[in-house]
């Protein structure tokens, strides 16, 4: 719903540098204030505030390059239309991109199932676009930068974990090498969920044969160790259609498993009933075969990202860290990355 209010009108006024007559608080981009406003002529665009004014440069500048660099493969990011880095808050003025946020489907098994399948495709193209001269970080493209990476936030961190949880982490850090050495690395989003994706209803609907039925089921069994899981829901369900890609504030250079493993994370500590059926749908549309090497990488992917985000959090304040400690705790619990 939209909110008027004179003082906050005026603010957004003077960022778009015309007259906004409504705004209403967006969806997505928790981390930063982000408006979606209606300026009189009826336009509308999305205005956002950033709150780590550090980090401000890098992360418009990536804002201001990667629609360009994205659009020959098909996915569309909203265009920046003004920004600055030293206004304060610095703040960004994007294009107003159509669709609904895919997080608003993953309410039902059918609608989870119809993110995954629409998001795992979108990740096969992601991956080929080129980041030559986006200067983006890569600490997660290699093994030795990734395991001293991890140590230090540990080091950084440890007083916020017991210790069963430091020799948890410890190992897995330990288990780097051997699992992702030699390994290539893909343009990754960085935070790749449904949140971050808009999408619109197709009139596509999954085979419903008896064989692609067993077909799934396979599939669905073997990744995820569950059973039986009954396919009345995907026989229902309406196909998606990815329309627009959202906040690229954490792009990196990466393993190609690392934007699977975060939407894995995601989708199971949001959404663990729609996870079951979801998590081995995103693998078949991303090509991404299940086996206990894959698993295992998985793993230790979701561990060491939640270890970022609680050594990043530190910076917002101890209620931010302590609940992406708790988090973490919680997921080394989980078994097999699942």
């Amino acid at each position: 719903m939209a909110i008027t209010n004179d003082t906050e009108l005026q603010v957004l006024s003077t960022i778009v540098g015309a007259p906004v007559v409504a705004f209403e608080r967006a969806g997505w981009g928790f981390e930063n204030r982000t408006d979606i406003v209606t300026l009189a002529d009826g336009r509308r665009l999305v205005v956002q505030r950033l709150t780590r004014r550090a980090q401000a440069r890098g992360r418009l500048r990536l804002a201001r390059i990667l629609p360009d660099r994205l659009a020959p493969l098909g996915i569309r990011l909203p265009r920046q239309l003004a920004a600055s880095s030293v206004a304060d808050p610095p703040y960004a003025v994007r294009e107003h991109l159509g669709g609904a946020s895919a997080a608003a489907f993953m309410g039902d098994t059918a609608g989870a199932v119809a993110v995954a399948s629409a998001m795992g495709a979108l990740l096969l193209r992601l991956q080929q676009a080129l980041t030559t001269g986006l200067r983006l970080p890569s600490s997660w493209a290699d093994a030795s930068r990734l395991e001293q990476q991890a140590r230090r936030q540990l080091n950084r961190c440890r007083d916020m974990f017991d210790a069963a949880t430091r020799r948890e982490l410890a190992t897995t850090i330990d288990e780097v090498r051997g699992r992702f050495t030699a390994r290539r690395a893909c343009f990754g989003h960085g935070d790749f969920c449904p949140v971050n994706v808009l999408v619109e209803p197709t009139d596509h609907r999954p085979p419903t044969t008896d064989s692609d039925e067993r077909e799934l089921s396979d599939y669905r069994l073997q990744a995820t160790g569950y059973g039986p899981i009954t396919q009345c829901a995907v026989r229902d369900m309406q196909g998606l259609r990815v329309v627009g890609l959202l906040d690229v504030d954490y792009a990196r250079v990466a393993d190609p498993l690392f934007d699977a493993a975060w939407w894995g994370w995601v989708v199971r500590y949001h959404h663990p009933d729609r996870w079951i059926m979801a998590w081995p749908e995103l693998l078949r549309a991303a090509g991404i075969p299940v086996d206990q090497a894959m698993l295992g990488r998985v793993r230790v992917l979701q561990r060491l990202r939640c270890l970022e985000a609680v050594d990043d959090a530190r910076q917002a304040g101890a209620d931010a860290a302590i609940m992406w400690a708790r988090r973490l705790h919680e997921t080394l619990d989980w078994e097999d990355g699942l």
